[in-house]
């Protein structure tokens, strides 16, 4: 049994081979025949290959054959299908510096953009906290409180439309998580560290200028986001330096501070293609302009962060550089427009 499925693998392998080099010499054939004016043989020639046979390219230049031979036959209404047919196989094609003068005049005559983009993406972020005000239970004169900056991850997805020639705006929503460390050094007897994690849901509204010279491709991006937060919590761990086991746990935060924030956003991405896919690395900076933390908490109130770690939240700005990688997939509908 083995054997025989060997033996219709290998004559389908010799067939499907054949087939392969059958077409590309009827494509060689089709454009020899052009070159020398025979082109009533043309779209019969190729015709058996199109659908199954042709390689991409092959195919690629099988359309655009196509096209100018009904041009030069002036059969336009023929070449206006088959260019249809054409841009919606190819969409993302771009004019090569060899394509005939006829091809590109008709392929002027179409809308070639994308209609709008998606795009998913996921990345890091570096916090930046800026604090504006400590607050203890204690002297702060005596403690040594520090925050300090931490990676985390965020991941989001974007719609993006045309704006005005090369400017497109975008809406999303992203998913981020906001980390920092914190230390303070209370007195003689203790140290208190612990990391601060925040998840926030984000609402970005951006403009985008998409640049582009010869070759060399960048898109600027400025916006602003409304960040919602969903939670804040801490680890906290407190050592003594007596040799006293340490004192652990995780608190929550959330009841101090404000939900909402409104972050201009900055950003430049730099978009290569990658088969269907436009793939855009970016970096980018957030500012947050919301100090969140509840004015009735800028004095320590009574709780278990108060006794257990001698804590009070800082009032600061929750800034953050990115790094992210988005996967954009433009939608085309090609359609003819003079």
């Amino acid at each position: 049994m083995k054997r025989y499925l060997l033996i219709i693998l290998f004559f389908t392998s010799v067939f499907s081979l054949q087939a392969q080099t059958t077409c590309s010499d009827i494509l060689k054939l089709a454009e020899r025949n052009f070159d020398e004016g025979k082109l009533d043989e043309i779209p019969q020639t190729i015709e058996p290959c199109m659908k199954k046979g042709f390689t991409s390219e092959e195919k690629m230049r099988a359309y655009k054959l196509l096209i100018q031979t009904y041009l030069y036959n002036e059969r336009l209404e023929l070449a206006d299908q088959v260019m249809i047919q054409f841009l919606r196989e190819f969409p993302s094609y771009e004019i090569a510096s060899n394509d005939p003068k006829e091809f590109v005049n008709l392929y002027k005559t179409y809308r070639t953009e994308p209609i709008f983009k998606i795009d998913v993406f996921a990345g890091v972020n570096y916090s930046l906290p800026l604090v504006t005000e400590y607050y203890s239970p204690g002297n702060l004169n005596q403690n040594k409180i520090r925050y300090n900056s931490k990676l985390s991850v965020n991941a989001g997805v974007n719609y993006t439309d045309g704006l005005y020639k090369n400017f497109d705006f975008s809406i999303g929503a992203n998913f981020s998580m906001y980390k920092m460390d914190y230390s303070d050094e209370q007195y003689s007897y203790a140290t208190v560290t612990g990391t601060i994690t925040n998840m926030y849901l984000g609402f970005p509204l951006a403009v985008k200028y998409n640049y582009n010279y010869k070759g060399f491709k960048a898109i600027a991006r400025v916006g602003l986001e409304v960040s919602y937060l969903l939670s804040s919590k801490m680890d906290f761990v407190k050592s003594f330096t007596n040799g006293d086991n340490p004192i652990k746990s995780t608190e929550d935060l959330s009841g101090c501070y404000k939900k909402f924030d409104f972050r201009p956003v900055f950003s430049i991405g730099f978009p290569f293609k990658l088969y269907k896919y436009e793939i855009i690395p970016s970096i980018g900076v957030k500012f947050s302009t919301v100090t969140p933390l509840k004015n009735e908490l800028k004095e320590p109130l009574e709780s278990g962060t108060y006794y257990m770690y001698n804590y009070a939240p800082a009032n600061m700005y929750m800034n953050q550089m990115f790094f992210t990688i988005s996967f954009m997939k433009p939608v085309y509908n090609p359609k003819k427009i003079k």
